[in-house]
């Protein structure tokens, strides 16, 4: 994706305002202190920030799911009980849908509605527009 072109339902230059933490700290739904203690934690062990929070019970997911969806103005895909047609499911390699932690969902007039545990992933949307030779349209979903 270069530079001056926006992902639908993603916001121009969104990818370089705030990091989750923030949002996070911004919400109310975390502190100073709770955000110190995961990112401290996250140095060592190199995972996610969202990880972190979620092992230490500081939030939940649907929480993380729906402060991203609210700051960044993303669609929350409840993918509980929703049936995926096996079409859509084989566009995106399974190795690139566990690494990214994503799965389309829909094909709609505007393009390929792929559900996101993290769609502030950098390279994710590249990544699936590529493989599907499709427009992405970027929903955030739960991990779990």
């Amino acid at each position: 994706m270069n530079g001056t072109q926006q992902v639908e339902g993603f916001p121009k230059g969104a990818r370089k305002r705030k990091r989750l933490g923030e949002f996070l700290l911004d919400a109310g739904l975390i502190d100073d202190k709770a955000l110190s203690k995961a990112l401290e934690i996250q140095k060592i062990t190199r995972k996610k920030l969202g990880q972190v929070l979620l092992e230490m019970g500081v939030v939940d997911e649907q929480q993380i799911a729906g402060t991203i969806s609210k700051q960044f103005n993303i669609p929350l895909v409840p993918l509980d009980n929703m049936e995926i047609p096996k079409v859509l499911i084989d566009l995106v390699p399974p190795e690139m849908a566990e690494g990214y932690l994503l799965v389309p969902v829909k094909e709609l007039r505007t393009g390929l509605l792929v559900a996101m545990a993290n769609p502030l992933e950098p390279y994710a949307v590249d990544d699936v527009r590529f493989v599907t030779r499709m427009p992405i349209v970027i929903g955030v979903a739960t991990q779990g």
